[in-house]
């Protein structure tokens, strides 16, 4: 199996093996002291959205292996490193504003906050695996130590390991940022600290990319024009043609002051929630429309970033479905995309919508993998495996495709095993057994996950 398909990242009580879309967790069953295997078998936090679905639990001769199922566009935490600094932070908030040790704080369940057993999705996706009751491997350290060194060790790459274990040597290494991280009292305190740090930090990201920009621009014009003062000097109107380079260099230089207030103006704009005004200076300051949408989405500001980049429509699609929050679909309106921009919003409407005759419209003329892929689910959610199946035919090679039509089969093979149970105690059974599964059908797409129940 070759290294680009699987990875292996450490954690305290084992390793994590990534592929796909399966996690699995291996730790020596040593660490344990169940009696049984269904004494781990079922925890509270097993139909969480918030963690990716655990599939099953064996056990070998000296180990115990979870496996988990995860969406192929998730990453594992560590590959955080490699993003820029505003993603960092943000994916910091999240992890904060989520909370998860205090969700599960009266049922006595540890949450490993190790980067290793969490993934991610820019920007505000963040997905945890590992949980353990009374008779499985917990830490001892406490939820505010396990969020400073979780914190930390994002925004600063140094292992989680040791920002646990040693924060006042972390500290004294790290910059001021990392040190006021440390000088927190309360979670409540740090995520007024970490929010405070993501205005100034995404600010600070913004501004030095426009500074970058225009410096490569105007280094660019400086030689441009010394090569023209050069090749002028060859001529008889040297000193009048330098005067003219010289004027022009001036106004170049006055025409960037402003552009700098303007994007001083803007990015203002921008953190005060006025995003009419923000979107209006960036239009005159020519800024990158990309970068701008991605920014917006981050701030649950759909329709502006549509409107600013129709080329942002699938990641707004999919940051609408990660809240959960649907019907803000209905709301977005297609005066600015393209027709074929038009044509996809209105599908995915009709998607989630659960339209039955657009739906089948849809699987006629889909030509949109992404949209293909939630189509299936919506099928499945509607007992259509018909349908679904003729999605597969058309993309025969999507995996996410082929595993949720596997997943609706297994949810009707399970609804065929209740209906012929006459034991009440063996269909209650089945029953939390289909619930199981229906919660995996609608928290399939972890970026893009459907709150609505199977109908």
């Amino acid at each position: 199996m070759s290294d680009e398909k699987l990875k292996v990242y450490s954690f305290d009580f084992g390793t994590v093996s990534d592929e796909k879309d399966t996690v699995k967790i291996e730790m020596n069953s040593s660490q344990f002291t169940y009696s049984q295997l269904d004494e781990i078998k079922v925890l509270p936090t097993d139909n969480d959205p918030l963690f990716l679905p655990k599939t099953t639990i064996k056990e070998s001769d000296d180990s115990i292996l979870f496996y988990y199922q995860k969406s192929a566009k998730l990453k594992n935490m560590l590959k955080l490193k490699k993003e820029e600094y505003p993603v960092k932070i943000s994916i910091a908030e999240e992890i904060l504003e989520q909370d998860i040790l205090k969700k599960y704080e009266n049922d006595n369940i540890f949450i490993s906050l190790d980067p290793s057993t969490l993934y991610y999705y820019p920007m505000q996706t963040v997905r945890y695996t590992y949980a353990g009751n009374r008779f499985m491997p917990k830490g001892e350290a406490t939820a505010l130590e396990q969020y400073k060194a979780c914190i930390v060790s994002l925004l600063s790459n140094i292992p989680y390991e040791k920002c646990l274990n040693s924060p006042q040597d972390v500290a004294k290494e790290g910059n001021e940022l990392i040190k006021e991280i440390y000088n927190q009292t309360s979670k409540a305190d740090l995520l007024h600290f970490v929010k405070q740090s993501e205005d100034f930090i995404t600010y600070d990201y913004i501004s030095n990319n426009q500074l970058r920009e225009r410096r490569l621009k105007r280094k660019n014009y400086f030689i441009l024009a010394t090569v023209g003062i050069l090749f002028a000097g060859a001529i008889v109107f040297t000193q009048v043609n330098s005067s003219h380079a010289q004027l022009d260099i001036a106004e170049q230089y006055e025409t960037q002051l402003q552009e700098k207030d303007k994007l001083v103006e803007a990015n203002n704009a921008f953190y005060q929630g006025d995003y009419d005004k923000a979107i209006a200076l960036y239009s005159e300051l020519d800024y990158n429309s990309e970068q701008l949408a991605n920014q917006l989405i981050t701030k649950n500001e759909y329709q502006h970033a549509i409107d600013v980049d129709g080329n942002s429509l699938e990641a707004t699609i999919e940051k609408i479905y990660e809240t959960g929050n649907l019907e803000v679909l209905s709301t977005l309106d297609d005066k600015n995309l393209s027709e074929e921009q038009s044509r996809k919003l209105t599908n995915e409407k009709n998607i989630v919508a659960g339209d039955p005759n657009a739906m089948v419209n849809i699987l006629n003329f889909i030509s949109d993998e992404n949209t293909a892929e939630r189509l299936t689910q919506r099928f499945i959610q509607l007992n259509d495996m018909t349908h679904a199946e003729q999605v597969l035919e058309k993309y025969p090679d999507n995996q996410t495709i082929s595993d949720i039509i596997s997943l609706g089969e297994n949810i009707s093979e399970k609804n065929s095993q209740k209906n012929d149970e006459d034991d009440d105690e063996k269909k209650d059974e089945i029953q939390g057994e289909i619930d199981n599964l229906i919660s995996q059908l609608n928290n399939w797409f972890v970026t893009t996950s459907t709150p609505s129940e199977q109908e």
